[in-house]
């Protein structure tokens, strides 16, 4: 679960709090399912609810509200584009604790497309080359032989190297 990791990394960098107090800032992956690809190979796809939790936080919620819709446009992009993800893509509660402090809790739901291809030289976990694709591309930015490829289990638009490399085949 990469994009766990990559928020982290985001906030850190980009909320001067959490880059001074990183212990204060907890994560958990909660409701995680995985979706097989269903078409003859180990490729899934992740869905999750990650929680972010930020302790006695003392600057503007607001900051950190732009700095996750910031992550959200690079590595969850598809879902700001569908009104319908984008309206509970993202969950809030804070609990003010005086006037300028807050516990501030953040649901965000993800999801990951991971290519699994076995390895026939390998043993055990090194049996599976696995790979973690880039978030779906953008609707209005793919080339025109795509329109309109979606994948109908998912709703998810992918690139054509990302299909390729999900499905195992070349696409024309």
């Amino acid at each position: 679960m990469q994009k766990a990791q990559l928020l982290r990394t985001h906030l850190r960098t980009h909320i001067p709090f959490l880059s001074a107090n990183p212990d204060r800032l907890v994560m958990y992956v909660e409701q995680a399912q995985i979706i097989p690809n269903y078409i003859n190979t180990l490729s899934y796809e992740y869905r999750y609810t990650l929680t972010v939790g930020i302790e006695a936080f003392t600057g503007s919620p607001d900051a950190v509200n732009a700095a996750i819709i910031e992550f959200m446009q690079t590595h969850q992009r598809d879902v700001l584009q569908n009104r319908d993800l984008a309206d509970t893509a993202i969950k809030m509660n804070a609990e003010i604790l005086d006037a300028q402090n807050y516990d501030l809790m953040f649901e965000i739901h993800l999801r990951e497309l991971v290519t699994v291809k076995l390895n026939p030289d390998g043993a055990g976990l090194s049996r599976y080359d696995i790979e973690h694709n880039p978030a779906p591309i953008d609707i209005d930015s793919r080339p025109a032989r795509w329109a309109g490829v979606d994948d109908v289990v998912t709703g998810l638009t992918w690139s054509p190297e990302a299909m390729a490399a999900f499905t195992n085949k070349e696409q024309p």
